[in-house]
């Protein structure tokens, strides 16, 4: 578990201010996790029973907030959250068997979740003004981003005069990412531009591969990758955001494009023995984002020139591919080649499912204004 927090604030009755009129504000965290994990079963005996579970979890925090009752002016802000965990480290499989003698029966787990919780936040009834001129603008940005990769892998090889290899691969990634205007707080640019963004990215691979040889065999194998994410942006009741410049507010992006959530299973059975038994394998791709605007009650967002408020499911690619094979498929597809039929491939047992699912919305219950100073 991993909590990185940085918190910027100037308390009491509001009266407290900071001035940074020339410079740069700058509240941000990057927490950055590498973790992994790996299990070897590898024997060899006249019979033999391997299994295990290896489980690689984490949770993530980082959270850049302006607390509450503060008062800041300056010539540039940015509040910035970013959450980046990794489960890269590892080269080879995360989880390996590999057995040979008599009677071999092995099933194993490689099982995960990594969750993140990532917070940009200007506090409740602070007061920021950024100053700048129309030749030197003064800018504000405020973004939640998270960005998690995961590489995981199990991987048997089973020999011996009957084989019963079972692999089993899932990883689940689940993103809250949120950026939000506290409640009564006013942010003002007097020349420049506001962006409000809260992104979540994610890059899912996770595999399963069994290969199966002796006299008799019988072999299976699943794999999950599932990416999920929950982006928000907020502005709460009574709020007030005006940029003298554009306004842009967005949910599952920001100033650099969409997010995109990427999750990738993949399981390869290979039954080698004289006796094939061979079951369909399965693989799972899931790629869900739920992206949201809410303009509280009271709340006032405003630009003089563009204003954009969007909440946008980016982009979701999930694949699932399993594909299953044995000497005796293979055996017919080599007599098609000899009778002209090129058939290869196509006696696979072939499965998996990819789901991508998108859900946005905006909810305004305020006012939203542009065209601040024309007359």
């Amino acid at each position: 578990v991993l909590d990185s927090s940085v918190l910027a604030e100037t308390r009491d009755d509001g009266a407290t201010r900071s001035n940074l009129r020339a410079g740069t504000t700058t509240i941000r965290t990057d927490a950055g996790l590498d973790y992994d994990g790996t299990l070897d079963a590898t024997g060899a005996a006249v019979a033999q029973v391997a299994g295990g579970l290896l489980e690689s979890d984490a949770e993530v925090v980082s959270t850049a907030r302006l607390g509450n009752r503060t008062g800041l002016v300056t010539g540039q802000l940015v509040v910035e959250a970013l959450n980046a965990p990794r489960k890269t480290a590892e080269d080879g499989p995360n989880f390996k068997v590999i057995q040979g003698g008599g009677l071999n029966v092995a099933v194993g787990f490689s099982d995960g979740d990594i969750k993140t919780t990532t917070l940009a936040e200007i506090g409740d009834q602070s007061l920021v003004t950024i100053e700048g001129t129309t030749t030197a603008p003064g800018n504000a940005r405020i973004e939640a981003l998270a960005d998690v990769r995961l590489d995981d892998e199990a991987r048997f090889d089973s020999g011996g005069l009957v084989s019963l290899p079972v692999s089993d691969a899932r990883q689940r990634a689940t993103m809250d990412t949120d950026t939000r205007i506290g409640t009564g707080a006013q942010l003002t640019t007097q020349a420049g531009n506001v962006t409000v963004s809260a992104r979540s990215d994610s890059d899912l691979d996770v595999r399963a591969f069994s290969t199966t040889y002796g006299l008799a065999g019988a072999s299976g194998g699943y794999s999950l990758a599932q990416a999920k994410a929950d982006d928000r942006v907020t502005v709460a009741p009574g709020a007030q955001l005006v940029g003298v410049g554009e306004v842009v507010i967005t949910a599952g992006g920001d100033q650099r494009g969409f997010g995109l959530l990427d999750a990738d299973a993949t399981t390869r059975v290979f039954n080698k023995t004289a006796l094939a038994i061979t079951t369909t394998p399965g693989a799972d791709g899931v790629a869900e984002r739920v992206s949201r605007v809410d303009i509280g009650s009271g709340a006032q967002v405003a630009s003089s020139r563009d204003l954009v408020v969007r909440a946008t499911e980016g982009y979701l690619s999930a694949s699932g591919l399993s594909q299953g094979r044995d000497l005796a498929r293979e055996a017919i597809e080599e007599i098609a080649k000899v009778f002209g039929n090129d058939i290869e491939g196509a006696l696979e047992l072939r499965g998996g499912t990819a789901s991508n699912v998108g859900s946005t919305g905006v909810n305004i219950d305020g006012t939203l204004r542009t065209g601040i100073r024309n007359k």
